[in-house]
């Protein structure tokens, strides 16, 4: 609270400060002080939205840790989740669905469809919309009704995690350097502008200050730079999961997180139901070539051509590689299967490393641009000033030649 009230008052004496120090009008003062403060709630909001993020990052990425440790180590659903509310805070919202996906495995409360086990992982699963602690949660439940392999699996899924997470963190650190240099760059504008307006001639910096296009342009001004730190801030303020594609990549980081399906439940199945439990990981119109691959397969199950029509048509050399190296696992005999288990894995790791890492560095770039827009909008705003400067002593000028 005290941190709000500070941001506010700095807020408010910084804009008053700068419209004082530019001599804008009464009207023009009001207009600018009224829009700043019409901007201050949103500021907060999206701070607020920021934060939230960073808190559910930082919740859903632990308890996947805890969850995937525990599990291998007690090898049971129960037991795990005790451990992982003594990490959580009691005050925490993933504390409270914890403590009820608890009361459900433990008197099946409120099940009405599908198993308790799942009723009760969806308690915690619904916080944050997350593919990762879905297939999580749906792997833990098969090897609980099933039973199978789980060490090698959960290494993948912890591996998996684990490159995750470190991607992501180094993309938001790099966004918070981002924003403290655009904070920098409009700090150094603001400063030239005022350099530039100290350097006229009093007399006719009196003039200019008078005139409508200035007072216009210094309040366009100094809203145009509140305007971009708020469209900044809402860019920087997203999910770690609200991330748009081009068709190409969403094909391949589609590809990526299927693979990494397929891979976990290949630790105790064959590939033709391993794809067939891969379907519940994927939708729309990936399922259906999904589900068109598992067709082909039927029907051809020594064939191929069913794993090069996959995304066949389009140019994409990472899937076609990884379908030829899912055939050589469903050829191949038990020992060479692990290796090139292994290799898909490998490959898919990096596929996804790939497409993630090309990813924030476009976002990072597209930030960057607003670090020049403050030193751009000062230039334009130098060039009207100089203008009316000129206009100014061209008028004086004027009025002091003695007429013919």
């Amino acid at each position: 609270m005290k941190g709000k009230i500070g941001g506010i008052i700095l807020y408010c004496v910084g804009n008053v400060l700068i419209c004082y120090f530019f001599h804008l009008f009464p009207v023009w003062l009001f207009m600018t002080v009224c829009i700043g403060a019409l901007a201050l709630p949103i500021f907060f909001r999206l701070f607020a939205r920021a934060t939230r993020y960073e808190t559910e990052f930082y919740e859903m990425t632990t308890y996947m840790d805890q969850l995937i440790c525990s599990y291998k180590r007690t090898g049971h659903i129960h037991l795990a989740l005790h451990d992982c509310c003594a990490i959580f805070d009691k005050e925490t919202k993933i504390y409270h669905a914890l403590q009820k996906a608890l009361c459900i495995l433990e008197t099946g409360e409120g099940v009405t469809s599908g198993t308790v086990m799942a009723s009760a992982l969806r308690e915690i699963s619904k916080l944050y919309n997350s593919r990762r602690i879905k297939l999580l949660h749906r792997f833990l439940c098969q090897i609980e009704k099933m039973g199978g392999e789980i060490a090698e699996a959960l290494d993948i899924l912890m591996t998996d995690l684990q490159m995750w997470k470190r991607r992501t963190i180094l993309y938001k650190e790099r966004k918070k350097v981002v924003y403290k240099e655009y904070v920098v760059s409009v700090v150094l504008a603001v400063l030239l502008c005022l350099f530039s307006h100290v350097l006229m001639p009093s007399d006719i910096l009196a003039k200019v200050e008078k005139m409508t296009i200035y007072q216009l342009s210094t309040s366009v001004v100094i809203e145009v730079f509140v305007g971009l730190s708020l469209l900044l801030l809402f860019l920087m303020a997203t999910s770690w999961l609200d991330f748009r594609w081009s068709e190409d990549k969403a094909i391949e980081i589609e590809f990526s997180y299927w693979i990494l399906a397929v891979t976990v439940y290949l630790q105790s199945n064959r590939v033709y139901c391993a794809l067939s439990q891969s379907l519940e990981e994927v939708s729309g119109q990936f399922r259906a070539r999904v589900e068109k691959l598992l067709e082909d397969i039927y029907e051809k199950p020594n064939s191929l051509k069913p794993y090069l029509q996959f995304y066949g048509e389009k140019n994409l050399p990472e899937i076609h590689t990884g379908m030829k190296l899912l055939y050589s696992v469903n050829q191949n005999g038990y020992q060479d299967t692990k290796k090139q288990v292994k290799l898909l894995v490998e490959q898919n790791q990096l596929l996804m490393e790939q497409c993630e890492k090309t990813m924030f560095e476009n976002r990072v770039a597209l930030f960057c641009l607003f670090k020049q827009m403050p030193m751009v909008i000062a230039g334009a705003k130098i060039v009207v000033d100089v203008i009316s400067f000129l206009y100014v002593m061209a008028r004086q000028v004027s009025l002091l030649t003695p007429m013919n």
